[in-house]
């Protein structure tokens, strides 16, 4: 891949082939404003990649208000452009349009749900489940439902395989439960060999985002993917294998085999996007 190539060095970190047509015309406009991808969303800022370096940013207000009037707000996976001001700063005031995203409602605890947006701009969904305490037919219904209703390949990935001594059965009832085209693998996470395995999904330029419940081993995915110990990790509770939240906040990461990984928090409850009641 050539680094001096902008367009080449924005496809390293996931940019998706429909989304190059805005690269087009924003270079036609010309435009001094850069594109970069958001790979941490904070209270007050963002984190960017620009294909070669990081940048933390801070986002116009106009551009907040017109996303949060539509329901939406920027998420980690999006594109959006950014520029510098007379001071060095930089600020993001355009999003470019997302290809999916996956997005849950929350209820405020009175009478007014939000819509909340996990990710953007998504390949294929990680849906991690331990083959422990954590392994959960139900809860896995809805993280697929979830990854449907956002037009997102699934994977279901089974951790803790070196724990489990009825691999075979728990696998099996998983595989009836899964549309078309989606896939189902056990492994133990902090395997060396987990990048093979994922491979099928993870190539150069791809976007994975890792989805499930405290305690399920999706940072431990995310470091052995990664290379690198990334994310935090803590030990799941005895009594029931949840665990701790120590991913508090959804992180982009890059792997040495050319892919984007979103990890995210663990979702303790999952009111589906499309769902108003």
């Amino acid at each position: 891949m050539n680094d001096t190539d902008p367009l080449a060095r924005l496809q390293r970190i996931g940019l998706h082939p429909r989304l190059r047509a805005h690269w087009h015309e924003l270079n036609t406009a010309g435009t001094d404003a850069r594109p970069h991808r958001i790979t941490e969303v904070q209270r007050d800022s963002v984190q960017l990649h620009g294909g070669s370096a990081e940048t933390r940013a801070r986002v116009r207000p106009a551009l907040h208000a017109a996303l949060d009037a539509d329901g939406d707000a920027l998420a980690v996976g999006d594109w959006v452009l950014a520029d510098r001001n007379d001071f060095g700063e930089w600020w993001v005031h355009t999003r470019l349009p997302p290809l999916n995203q996956l997005a849950r409602r929350l209820h405020d605890g009175r009478d007014k749900v939000e819509r909340v947006v996990i990710v953007s701009n998504v390949d294929t969904a990680l849906l991690v489940m331990g083959l422990d305490l954590d392994f959960n037919l139900r809860r896995l219904e809805r993280y697929l439902a979830l990854v449907r209703l956002a037009g997102i390949d699934a994977v279901v990935v089974l951790t803790k395989a070196d724990l489990c001594a009825d691999i075979g059965p728990r696998l099996a009832a998983v595989q009836r439960l899964l549309p078309p085209g989606a896939a189902a693998i056990a492994v133990d996470a902090r395997d060396p060999a987990l990048a093979r395995q994922l491979q099928p999904w993870a190539g150069p330029g791809r976007t994975l985002v890792a989805i499930g419940s405290s305690g399920a081993g999706k940072s431990t995915l995310t470091n052995t993917l990664v290379g690198a110990d990334v994310q935090a990790i803590g030990a799941a509770r005895a009594g029931d294998g949840r665990g701790r939240h120590t991913t508090t906040t959804r992180c982009l990461h890059l792997t040495p085999g050319g892919a984007c990984l979103i990890d995210t928090p663990g979702l303790r409850t999952l009111r589906l996007d499309g769902e108003t009641g």
